[in-house]
């Protein structure tokens, strides 16, 4: 592995990035926002949501975020047997 000693060694004592550490707290308000909303909410929603408490992050990244956590927002609906 072509790789310097001293990289190495620096990811062997910080294993995880800020923009990891970042992620994982996103990541927790992401799933607070969702469950609240009844799982209705998709990423533009969440984005939003997160910046309106004050959390600086874009579209692009809550996307990738609730992708990789497989949460989706609810697509069409449909009307109950007993409605008409």
């Amino acid at each position: 592995m072509n790789v310097n000693r001293c990289g190495y060694y620096a990811c062997q004592a910080n294993p995880e990035s800020n923009r990891q550490k970042q992620d994982t707290k996103f990541l927790d308000l992401i799933k607070q926002s969702w469950l609240e909303s009844g799982s209705i909410y998709g990423y533009r929603k969440m984005a939003d949501d997160l910046r309106d408490i004050g959390a600086k992050c874009d579209e692009r990244r809550v996307y990738k975020l609730m992708k990789q956590a497989k949460l989706a927002s609810q697509r069409g609906y449909t009307l109950p047997l007993n409605y008409l």
